[in-house]
C-alpha cells in the first residue's frame, strides 16, 4: 500500500506551539482528524481524499508529534485537550466534527466532555479512555530505562510496532516505517512520546486518573458519537467498544473483522464509507 498524493503541509501558532496541519476541501462542516501516540497526520493518508468531498478536513499533528513543536510539557488529555481547543480558535473553527484515533479518541472524548458547544459529532476509532486495558509494549514501555530502551528510534523497532498493531501485515511498507523513524526521531520526539506514554499508562495499564475521568462521564455526552473498532486489535481490546454501547446514550458502532488498530489504513474504503455517511445523516 503506498503513500499517495497528500496535501500541502501548513503551520500555524497554536498559543506558542508551531503546529503543521494539512487542509482539504471547501465545502461542508469542518472535521478535524486527531492522530493516537506516536501518530502524525500521514496517519489519514487514505481518508483525506475523500473526506475532502464532502468536508472541510483539518488533519493536525498533536502539539509532540509528527512535524509540530515539542515542548517539554505534561502530556495528558487535558493538556491535548486544551491544545485542540486553541487549534481551533487559532483557525477560527467554532464548531466541528472530531474523528480521534487511539490516544486522540480519548483526547476528542474528554474534548465533548469539557466543550460540548464545540462539537457537532463524535467518532471513535480504537479509542482510548474507555478502560483499562492496553498491549503489553506500551505497559513496559511506561518503566524507566526499560521504556527507554524500547522507545528508543529504530527502522526495525518502528516496523515491529507498526506490524503488531494491524491484521494483515503487507500493509505496512518500507515507506511507512521509514516515515515513522523519521518522526519519532526528530528533536523532542522520543521524549515526548515517552512522556504521554508515562502521564497516561503504567505497568498495569492505562491510569486510573486518566482514564476514570473520561469513562465515568461517557452518559453526559451530548454529541451522537460512532464507535470503530477492529476485531482483531492487540492494542486496545474490542471489548471497549462494549463499554462505549452501554455508556453512551447516542451511539452507533461498527467492528472491522480481519482488521487491527487501524481501521482507517486496513479497510480505508468501507471506513470512509461509514464515516462519511454517520456525518452526513
Amino acid at each position: 500500500m503506498d503513500i499517495p498524493q497528500l496535501p500541502e503541509d501548513q503551520f500555524i501558532k497554536v498559543d506558542s506551539i508551531n503546529t503543521r496541519y494539512w487542509l482539504s476541501g471547501k465545502k461542508g462542516d469542518p472535521i478535524i482528524l486527531v492522530h493516537g501516540l506516536g501518530g502524525y497526520a500521514e496517519n489519514w493518508m487514505h481518508n483525506v481524499d475523500v473526506l475532502s468531498k464532502h468536508f472541510r478536513v483539518y488533519t493536525v499533528d498533536l502539539v509532540g508529534f509528527g512535524k509540530s513543536d515539542k515542548p517539554d510539557a505534561p502530556y495528558t488529555y487535558d493538556y491535548f485537550t486544551d491544545f485542540i481547543k486553541d487549534f481551533m480558535g487559532a483557525l477560527n473553527i467554532e464548531k466541528a466534527h472530531l474523528a480521534g484515533h487511539s490516544l486522540g479518541g480519548g483526547i476528542v472524548l474528554k474534548f465533548a466532555l469539557k466543550y460540548p458547544e464545540k462539537v457537532k459529532k463524535l467518532v471513535l476509532i480504537s479509542g482510548s479512555g474507555l478502560g483499562k486495558e492496553i498491549s503489553p509494549i506500551h505497559r513496559f514501555t511506561s518503566l524507566p530505562v526499560i521504556g527507554n530502551m524500547i522507545a528508543k528510534p529504530s527502522l526495525k523497532g518502528i516496523s515491529t510496532l507498526y506490524k503488531s498493531m494491524v491484521y494483515d501485515k503487507s500493509v505496512i511498507t518500507g515507506d511507512m516505517v521509514e516515515l515513522g523513524y523519521q518522526m519519532i526521531s526528530s528533536p523532542g520526539g522520543q521524549e515526548a512520546y515517552l512522556s504521554t506514554t508515562r502521564e497516561m499508562i503504567n505497568l498495569f495499564g492505562m491510569r486510573e486518573e486518566s482514564f476514570r475521568p473520561i469513562r465515568d462521564k461517557l452518559n453526559l455526552l451530548k454529541a451522537p458519537v460512532m464507535v470503530l473498532w477492529g476485531r482483531q486489535d492487540k492494542i486496545i481490546p474490542v471489548s471497549h467498544v462494549q463499554t462505549a454501547e452501554k455508556k453512551i446514550k447516542n451511539v452507533t458502532s461498527h467492528i472491522f473483522d480481519h482488521c487491527g488498530h487501524l481501521p482507517m489504513l486496513e479497510h480505508p474504503e468501507e471506513f470512509n464509507s461509514l464515516l462519511v455517511q454517520f456525518l452526513e445523516d
